[in-house]
């Protein structure tokens, strides 16, 4: 069995436009698993330049890309800061041109939209405050997030059946 005393605390900043209008009790709730003790979850609609959008189809140079779940229909798109290396085995590396990652993201969009939902991006913050990634998929999607020495990161993948109820995909 794992330790998950070992886990370093995992914050999503939100930075998709209708976030506001998720109450923060749902918000929460569906970012923060109960098994697990998590700092309190932010999010924030609030775009700046150090925050990817996704909807804007456009790629930092200084992220690699993951991807968890279908390759046509992934249940996560994340981006890592290159300084960093993933310590997981479960995420497949990606390296799409401009038109394949537009095209992934409107494929999760159109998944989404079949069970009444909405991806949304999210910046990956360490324990520490300090962006380290970025996220996209719909709220049911949870992670958690281990910090390791030498700049290791383990990032837990969501549920394999994460769309659930997008019955015919």
């Amino acid at each position: 069995m794992k330790n998950f005393s070992s886990i370093s605390m995992i914050r999503f900043t939100c930075f998709h436009n209708s976030a506001s209008a998720i109450p923060r009790k749902i918000r929460d709730a569906a970012i923060s698993p109960p098994s697990l003790h998590y700092e309190s979850a932010t999010l924030s609609h609030h775009v700046s330049d150090k925050i990817f959008s996704f909807e804007g189809y456009r790629q930092n140079p200084d992220f690699n890309y993951y991807i968890s779940g279908s390759d046509v229909y992934p249940n996560v798109l994340m981006g890592l800061n290159k300084t960093y290396t993933l310590d997981s085995e479960l995420w497949k590396k990606i390296e799409p041109t401009p038109k394949e990652f537009r095209e992934l993201i409107r494929n999760m969009q159109t998944k989404a939209l079949h069970i009444r939902q909405h991806p949304h991006g999210f910046a990956i913050l360490d324990g520490k405050g300090t962006q380290i990634g970025v996220w996209y998929s719909i709220l049911r999607a949870k992670t958690a997030i281990q910090m390791k020495d030498d700049r290791k990161v383990t990032v837990f993948t969501p549920d394999i059946d994460t769309y659930g109820d997008a019955t015919g995909w």
